[in-house]
């Protein structure tokens, strides 16, 4: 409100909008375009082209780089490897566990020659580098095939392979000539625990196709088994945990098969097997 000459007049501010059209019909127009509507086109991008006078310390990052990236990528290949291994040995275990005959099917020697193949992909993508740099890549795929080969050499030779002879056995199956590739002590002693659980399986499953005795056998001998584990000591935490567990579930797959063989006894006491089969010929 102002005062002029004892009259009241009444200012109003400025429309906001009137000045911003009025301030834009002012500017020039910066798309010199017709159709507004269509955005300018995209300018390519420069290839980053590397000075020549570059110092060594960039010299230096773009090295280290590259090799980060060759790293990654070789990591990426271990781990894709490793999967396949584990794979195919979860169905040599499938193949074992549905044949019960004396000698294997050609679908599982088809699939041990797969699992060698993989593994010698493995030790050709670690060639020239640190083993234990890339273990822990595929250290569960190579305990996946402890567990299958263990389980193959028990079913048809009632035996269980030493490392030495597993290792044995993929190294000799490499088609080109390479550097040795070793198994570890500790792969072969976990593939190993998580044996029981598949002899636990076959025990329980092959209560109606195999002989008791046959069962006997495969419970003494995961007793010989667990007993073995308690006796070893770790100094690694992370040792001490990984196997804790493991000797854990083989003492509760020992104990089922335990039981196992009580029923067989039991009922074996009751009804031999020899006046079941005079009852069944009858």
């Amino acid at each position: 409100l102002t005062c002029n000459s004892r009259k009241f007049r009444i200012l109003y501010p400025r429309d906001r909008t009137m000045e911003n059209e009025e301030e834009t019909e002012k500017r020039p127009n910066p798309n010199p375009n017709p159709n507004r509507h269509q955005p300018y086109p995209k300018k390519a991008k420069k290839e980053q082209t590397q000075p020549e006078n570059q110092s060594e310390l960039v010299k230096y990052l773009l090295k280290c780089s590259n090799n980060l990236d060759n790293h990654n990528d070789r990591r990426e290949r271990i781990i894709k490897c490793s999967r396949d291994l584990t794979i195919s040995a979860k169905r040599i275990i499938f193949n074992l566990h549905r044949n019960f005959d004396d000698t294997p099917s050609q679908d599982t020697q088809g699939l041990i020659n797969t699992v060698h193949a993989t593994i010698e992909k493995i030790a050709a993508e670690i060639e020239g580098y640190d083993y234990n740099q890339y273990h822990w890549n595929f250290t569960l795929g190579i305990q996946e095939y402890v567990e299958a080969m263990t389980f193959y050499h028990f079913r048809f030779n009632k035996t269980l392979p030493s490392r030495e002879q597993l290792e044995n056995d993929f190294n000799a199956a490499f088609k080109t000539a390479r550097a040795r590739f070793p198994l570890t002590m500790k792969d072969y002693l976990l593939g190993l625990c998580d044996l029981t659980g598949e002899l636990m399986r076959y025990s329980i499953n092959g209560v109606r196709t195999i002989e008791s005795s046959e069962i006997e056998k495969v419970c003494r001998m995961m007793q010989e088994v667990y007993a073995g584990f308690t006796l070893l000591d770790f100094y690694d935490n992370h040792d001490r945990s990984e196997f804790g567990r493991k000797i854990e579930v083989m003492r509760q797959s020992v104990a089922k098969v335990e039981n196992v063989c009580f029923e067989l006894k039991l009922q074996g006491s009751e009804f031999p097997r020899r006046l079941i089969s005079i009852s069944a010929e009858e």
